[in-house]
């Protein structure tokens, strides 16, 4: 997406600063070479790799990358929103919590943010400017990545889209002041290659945000021929099933420190007694959720059904791009 003026963009997001960052930021995802802007797309200086803009955004993946041959890059069945009692309460619940990150991040960083946001995690099915406007203030920068074109089509202007893979990000090192891969780890080929560039393109005193289904919570450790079974059926969309733990572990080896964990969604019935308890609770659910969320943080915080991990790069951020 080539930038143009805009007077109303996003979160008051500038097209002229995501000008000059894309100008010094912007790399090839197979070499990290420099990249040319032209009219039919971006030309890499050092390979000559050609990703063209389809439309709102730039198609940087390869289909003829034999890693990306079994990759999964439709999830528009994945999108199915359900329009029940309980999913209902948990989606405000979720509202919820989401709205206070980007007071956490601001707080964590105390500057205006670039932003990398691997799985798009502030735009749902495509409608960008209701979920970016609660990070007005924060955001410098705004570059969302998705393997998926159809999350991607209308884009606004001042806003960065582009169709990649956590695996493969098409940016210089040390890009970005804050990495958001929210409801997406699972879902990479290669997790742990993700991570590399997740750590790879955050500044140093920088500040990742992980969002993640539990595959140790408390109700898959007690019934875990369920757990077997959930594995079985997520499948189709899930590469990998990681807890906390696992995933303190793969940041801890990459130097990031860990600065929040916070465990979620700790009521874990079968689908039918979590409907019939959110009927019978009614307008009630989404503070009952809440509170069992609470009390669940304060006695397993790695146990809840999800969960929430900040971590910070350690070092003084001294050569930070000027963008002004």
């Amino acid at each position: 997406m080539s930038p143009t003026a805009s007077a109303d963009s996003p979160a008051q997001l500038s097209t002229e600063t995501l000008a000059k960052f894309l100008e010094k930021c912007l790399a090839c995802p197979k070499c990290h070479g420099a990249m040319l802007s032209k009219p039919a797309g971006y030309v890499c200086r050092s390979c000559g790799a050609l990703f063209q803009v389809p439309e709102s955004y730039v198609d940087f993946l390869d289909p003829t990358e034999p890693s990306l041959a079994s990759t999964q890059t439709d999830f528009s069945d994945h999108y199915v929103v359900q329009h029940t009692p309980y999913w209902a309460a948990l989606r405000q619940t979720t509202e919820a919590y989401s709205a206070s990150l980007p007071s956490i991040f601001s707080t964590l960083l105390g500057r205006p943010a670039r932003c990398l946001d691997i799985g798009l995690s502030l735009v749902s099915a495509g409608h960008f400017r209701p979920h970016l406007e609660r990070y007005a203030g924060l955001l410098a920068v705004y570059c969302g990545l998705d393997p998926d074109a159809q999350q991607l089509v209308g884009a606004e202007d001042g806003l960065f889209m582009a169709r990649s893979v956590g695996e493969a990000l098409p940016f210089v090192d040390e890009a970005f002041d804050l990495v958001l891969i929210h409801a997406t780890l699972d879902h990479c080929f290669d997790y742990q290659k993700a991570l590399d560039e997740c750590a790879r393109v955050l500044v140093p005193d920088g500040v990742t945000s992980i969002i993640l289904n539990n595959d140790h919570s408390w109700a898959k450790q007690l019934l875990p021929w369920a757990a077997r079974g959930r594995r079985r059926s997520a499948s189709a969309h899930h590469n990998v099933f990681l807890g906390p733990r696992a995933v303190i572990k793969e940041m801890d080896k990459r130097g990031l420190e860990i600065t929040r964990l916070r465990g979620s969604r700790y009521l874990l019935l079968p689908p039918a007694g979590l409907e019939a308890l959110a009927r019978l609770c009614g307008a009630s659910t989404p503070r009952l959720l809440a509170l069992l969320d609470a009390v669940g943080n304060r006695l397993a915080p790695t146990l809840g059904g999800d969960f929430h991990l900040i971590f910070r790069k350690p070092g003084p951020n001294e050569d930070r791009l000027d963008l002004s």
